[in-house]
């Protein structure tokens, strides 16, 4: 480990760091797991790779068992079975939402007809975006 800069060489393995070890999450303030749980293969998406609704279930059930409160997802993630998944896991759930950070993603409209306005509220919501987002 001597060519690995000092700050790198002490940090902890995966093995030593469990879940429930929280962090914070940049300046915000916001105490998350090390280590987040990513649901982008939550979900059969027709013509490609995931896990069905109970295999999914038993990965969120063991991970948040382990202390694990961060998950990430995106709309795009198998069709939006992986958001859906999430909600109705937490709707069954009631009490656990609230002690878990999820991190969103918008990638786009999943719907051609509403790709428009999608950009459209984009553009109205971020300034920066008046003069990079399509019309």
């Amino acid at each position: 480990m001597q060519w690995l800069p000092r700050a790198i060489a002490r940090r902890p393995s995966a093995s030593q760091l469990p879940l429930d070890q929280y962090v914070t999450l940049g300046r915000s303030g916001l105490r998350v797991s090390p280590f987040a749980l990513g649901a982008m293969t939550f979900g059969e998406d027709p013509g490609g790779t995931g896990s069905s609704v109970e295999e999914s279930e038993k990965i969120l059930e063991t991970y948040l068992d382990l202390g694990g409160n961060f998950i990430d997802t995106a709309n795009f993630y198998t069709n939006g079975y992986s958001e859906k998944i999430l909600g109705d896991w937490f709707a069954a759930h009631r009490g656990q939402r609230e002690h878990v950070a999820v991190a969103w993603k918008f990638f786009s409209s999943l719907f051609p007809a509403t790709r428009m306005a999608a950009a459209q509220a984009a553009r109205r919501s971020s300034p920066s975006c008046t003069k990079h987002c399509a019309a």
